[in-house]
């Protein structure tokens, strides 16, 4: 079915399709107001008044033979490789590692490379109406949706509420926020730049305005600097941030304000950001030992702000304690995040210039990032012939003729497997897909391998129920775009045994008693213990895999950041190996109970060690025993002053390293009061390094009298 205008050729059909119109009637209802007040009364009617309203001029072909069809140009076809603005799969990051290669190219090759940048004030709102509908003629868009496009455009009337009303035309512009707007856009601006190039202009973007050299150029947020060393940006973009991170610590303080989690959630998300938005192309400046403190000195912020401790706690303590890595870390995993995602989108340009080393290093590290990604261009998919049902159906079952087939997917540490079972066709089906695939494959590969086996077994003219216990994959197959091609794949395969057979993608509950789905299970479990013949990976690697692998190297790298550091000796013997588990219970303690657990495992708390190291108490003796030197070491594991407590909330710990694997695995902190005979004399250095910030205590408030605040651990 497709609208036509009765007055053109048939060679000016008009690509709008029946199912459009079957939607927006099912939208509307059964029927229509007419001109004349009166209602349509039969669904031609109301099709034919559908019509008329919103597609003036045409009438409704019942059938359309493909061959008929006019091609249309399409993106790929007519929009020039170096344009990024509004293109599937590019970005402000695509277009800076195109146009900082060129640069460093002529860097490297001792060669002079000079850039124009122009900034088109009110691209939109001052494009020309002709220039749009020539754009759309040179490209060779129908003459019909030409027309439409130029009417929808220049026939458009604003409305002014005043004193009194006034009404106008529009002269010019795009709508802002039109879904066509983007697209208009870059048909006018593509042609200036195909004119650009043919004439050896190098042109990433968009007259008469007088040009001033400059040795350094902000484009698309990022300082470009005629050495390219980054200096300026890095320092622009720390700035910024610290700008933002004390607008937020507004918002904390020591006995109020958002929690440690919230806390780092903001710092991780809004502020974090700020910082590693371009690395792709800036992060070789971060091997310097220099930016290294630097950046570290501004993370210091969040990790000093979180738990609100002693301003002695080092910064390397708080990254490992909280999982936290360190700054420059994470900015060359943000990096190496964007080259993967470029490489794949084939945006990536392989040459020997220093930000693009990085990509070579990581396939160096492992090679699956040269593997092929599940990823593909968005597909738009909105009429599907089988049903998606995201319910347990309790009729399921019933109805004798309808044909089951089950299916599953598992992951182990041996592999990844899928299973299908159907006692109705006969089908015990297990496949293994190696160690690198998700269980979310495994899932979707337990579809397709039904869909082969009904199509193999010429199983014609049955409704057929799929059942699966991954409501993610149904989700998925339901979305109107798909970006995974294993998912289109399916989709596919499912289209093609609909057209024989009524097909139905049921949930069910996994485990939960059904035998079908239970062998389903048994045999996914089987395939994904099965060894896999041949090169891996067996299935395209999903590109959230790819991220997980950036990320666990950066957990390594960060392992052995900490490992290789000689300072932090408490807290590197506490936690020589950075616990995931122990930072996410940290993150979830209030910050009164962070803030004493800190200064436990750091040594940095007001305890008599301490304080005699920063020259405010006179004697390092603990007060509850008078035998060592308090230190935080000594009340957890030694102190004969404290032994009953100790005894009463952790046992008999043997280390430090025992203490934080108790409190990571099954303890929680209070904050108990222990009597000692020993007083803390509140001498008026303490009180002045305290109204400095120099020193905080653990509690949050001065402590007065000859009750020290001390740790407790109840076990649940």
């Amino acid at each position: 079915m497709s609208f036509i205008n009765p007055s053109e050729s048939t060679n000016n059909k008009v690509k709008w399709w029946g199912p459009e119109l079957e939607r927006l009637r099912k939208k509307v209802g059964g029927s229509l107001k007419k001109p004349d007040n009166t209602f349509t009364g039969t669904p031609e009617e109301t099709e034919r008044v559908l019509v008329q309203t919103h597609f003036p001029g045409c009438h409704i072909m019942r059938s359309v033979h493909w061959s008929e069809e006019e091609t249309v140009t399409t993106e790929e076809h007519w929009q020039q490789a170096l344009e990024h603005a509004y293109s599937q799969g590019k970005s402000t990051e695509s277009a800076l590692h195109a146009v900082v290669s060129r640069i460093e190219e002529a860097i490297e090759n001792k060669s002079m490379c000079l850039g124009t940048f122009i900034d088109i004030e009110g691209a939109f709102d001052k494009t020309n109406f002709s220039s749009i509908t020539s754009a759309l003629t040179r490209h060779r868009v129908n003459p019909v949706m030409v027309e439409w496009i130029g009417n929808m455009l220049s026939k458009r009337i604003i409305r002014l509420n005043s004193s009194e009303t006034q009404h106008a035309l529009v002269a010019r512009g795009c709508p802002q926020g039109g879904v066509l707007s983007p697209l208009l856009w870059n048909m006018v601006v593509n042609d200036l730049i195909t004119r650009l190039n043919q004439h050896h202009y190098y042109t990433i973007g968009l007259f008469n305005t007088e040009l001033q050299f400059s040795s350094e150029v902000k484009y698309l947020g990022v300082i470009l600097d005629s050495k390219l060393n980054w200096s300026n940006h890095l320092n622009n973009k720390i700035d910024k941030a610290t700008v933002a991170f004390w607008q937020c610590r507004r918002m904390v303080g020591k006995q109020w304000g958002l929690s440690p989690k919230v806390t780092l959630w903001l710092y991780q998300s809004v502020i974090r950001p700020i910082i590693s938005y371009g690395a792709v192309v800036w992060w070789p400046r971060t091997k310097l030992i220099t930016v290294e403190a630097k950046l570290q000195r501004f993370q210091r912020l969040a990790c000093m702000a979180t738990p609100g401790c002693m301003r002695t706690t080092p910064t390397a303590a708080l990254e490992a304690l909280l999982g936290l890595p360190p700054l420059h870390l994470f900015i060359q995993q943000e990096a190496g995040a964007t080259a993967v995602r470029l490489k794949k989108l084939n945006l990536w340009k392989s040459v020997s210039v220093p930000h693009a080393k990085l990509l070579d290093e990581l396939v160096h590290r492992e090679p699956l990032f040269e593997a092929v990604t599940d990823r593909i261009p968005k597909q738009y998919v909105f009429d599907k012939k089988y049903k998606i049902q995201l319910h347990e159906d309790p009729g399921e079952g019933l109805n004798l003729k309808e044909l089951r087939i089950f299916t599953d997917g598992s992951k182990t540490s041996t592999g990844t497997g899928s299973g299908t079972h159907s006692e109705d066709l006969n089908i015990n089906i297990s496949k293994p897909l190696g160690a690198h695939n998700t269980v979310f494959q495994a899932e979707c590969m337990g579809i397709i391998m039904a869909t082969a086996a009904i199509d193999s077994r010429k199983v014609q003219d049955f409704p057929i129920r799929i059942l699966s216990d991954s409501k993610s994959v149904l989700q998925a197959l339901q979305s109107d775009t798909m970006t995974s091609g294993l998912i289109y794949e399916c989709h596919r395969a499912l289209t093609l045994v609909s057209e024989t057979n009524t097909i139905t993608l049921q949930w069910i509950k996994g485990h939960s008693g059904s035998r079908g789905n239970d062998a389903a299970d048994r045999l996914a479990r089987g395939g994904s213990d099965m060894k896999v013949f041949g090169p891996e990976p067996i299935l395209p690697l999903p590109f959230g895999w790819l991220r997980g692998k950036l990320r666990h190297n950066t957990k390594v790298m960060h392992q052995q950041y900490w490992t290789n550091l000689d300072t932090c000796r408490q807290t590197r013997e506490a936690l020589p190996t950075i616990n995931s588990g122990l930072s996410r219970k940290l993150r979830g303690l209030r910050r009164d109970q962070l803030r004493l657990l800190v200064g436990a495992l750091t040594g940095h708390a007001l305890l008599n060690k301490h304080l005699h190291n920063l020259g405010v108490t006179d004697s390092p003796l603990c007060r509850a025993c008078m035998e060592a030197e308090e230190t935080a070491t000594h009340i957890l594991l030694e102190c004969s002053g404290v032994a009953n407590y100790r005894a009463l909330h952790l046992g008999s710990p043997g280390s430090l390293q025992e203490v934080a694997g108790n409190i990571a695995a099954d303890y929680h902190l209070e904050i108990i009061e222990l009597k000692c005979d020993e007083t803390l004399n509140e001498s008026s250095t303490l009180t002045g390094l305290e109204s400095r910030g120099q020193i905080s205590t653990c509690s949050g408030e001065q402590n007065h009298g000859s009750e020290p605040r001390l740790f407790q651990f109840d076990k649940r």
